[in-house]
């Protein structure tokens, strides 16, 4: 059944692509399997698999007006959660999800000058708090830091409505705001999309400003919920906030250093604390390979810490190898060393071996 949705994935694209110089569009299935060696909850083997559709339709190519663009993504999820077994907070995978077919994105961007407009279903992680040379990492912490992804915004696997900003100038500095729709989705049915504005989901509000050039990028960001929501510990709360730091410069060759930082409100937050950092470098073995290393730290909250009696934190160290062996085939082996899982005083520190397929189409 599965081979089946992938060729009526595929299809579409091969023929859509050769025919219309207006349109750009790709399929790619990533199969991974994830096994906890040693500690965490289970030793085990858990599967699991992604397809991402996507289709990018360029207004001026398509003779209609210059400077816009239309994106549309499908998303396909299925197979096993690691966390399960595993028992970290952060999450050894990235893909790691509910199983569910959805439109993940569609939005209509405009660029006017220095200026970009961009309108729809959109996944605040695309954009904010995001770093290229972190994004090899399977660990979830290195694309969306937990300080803000703890609160469920528009990211991935369910986005909401958003009106998204951007300026940049000719030098890379930037500033880049944008307002969500503050609970993504339908929290009482997972599957499927769902755009639903009700009157107590209040808003999510970004804003990131920063510089990105050649080799090098440094943001600051902040992050405002205005959310009637129920807090980790149980307390009714009308607001959140955090602010973070990220950054990445080349160091010379295909060398490159990273950094996250995060903080969260610590009254209402399980996760108050989060640092991340990490290397990238390619064409280490071969042309066509990368590698990275990366460490990411979670520190719970006073509160969180003494109402459960947890650890300091959860750090998990990863290494991560990335072979291309054509247009359609990149394997990725990784290895994941995850230090006090759920920041917990009884689960041992667990060992992952995990491999990832990715054919791309």
């Amino acid at each position: 059944m599965k081979k089946i949705l992938v060729i009526v994935y595929i299809l579409p694209i091969m023929f859509l692509q050769a025919s219309q110089d207006w349109l750009e569009s790709e399929a790619v299935l990533t199969m991974e399997s994830v096994t906890n060696l040693k500690g965490g909850l289970e030793q085990k083997t858990g599967y699991l698999e992604n397809i991402d559709l996507t289709f990018s339709v360029d207004s001026e190519k398509a003779d209609l007006w210059s400077n816009g663009t239309l994106f549309i993504y499908f998303l396909n999820n299925t197979g096993d959660n690691p966390t399960d077994f595993i028992g970290d907070t952060q999450g050894s995978s990235n893909i790691e999800s509910y199983d569910t077919f959805k439109l993940y994105e569609f939005w209509y961007e405009q660029n006017i000058g220095e200026l970009s407009i961009l309108f729809g279903l959109h996944d605040y992680n695309s954009e904010f708090d995001a770093l290229d040379g972190a994004s090899l990492l399977f660990g979830s912490s290195f694309g969306i830091s937990p300080d803000i992804s703890q609160m469920s915004p528009s990211i991935f696997p369910t986005t909401s409505l958003a009106l998204r900003v951007l300026w940049q100038n000719e030098t890379g500095i930037y500033i880049r705001s944008a307002v969500y729709d503050g609970i993504p989705g339908n929290p009482e049915d997972e599957n499927g999309t769902h755009v639903i504005l009700g009157k107590k989901d209040g808003l999510f509000y970004g804003v990131e400003s920063g510089i990105e050039s050649e080799g090098l990028k440094f943001a600051l960001g902040i992050w405002y919920h205005a959310s009637e929501v129920v807090d980790f510990s149980g307390i009714q709360r009308d607001a959140n906030s955090g602010f973070y730091a990220i950054g990445e410069f080349n160091i010379g060759g295909n060398n490159s250093l990273f950094f996250q930082s995060g903080h969260a409100q610590s009254d209402r937050n399980a996760i108050d604390n989060y640092i991340g950092v990490g290397w990238h470098t390619s064409a280490l073995f071969a042309s066509d390979d990368e590698a990275g290393i990366g460490i990411a730290r979670a520190m719970p909250s006073d509160t969180n810490k003494s109402n459960n009696n947890l650890e300091n934190a959860e750090t998990a160290y990863e290494l991560t190898y990335s072979y291309t062996f054509n247009d359609n085939l990149t394997i990725k082996p990784s290895f994941q060393y995850i230090s006090s899982p759920s920041m917990s005083k009884t689960i041992d520190d667990a060992t992952i071996f995990a491999c990832r397929a990715e054919l791309s189409f």
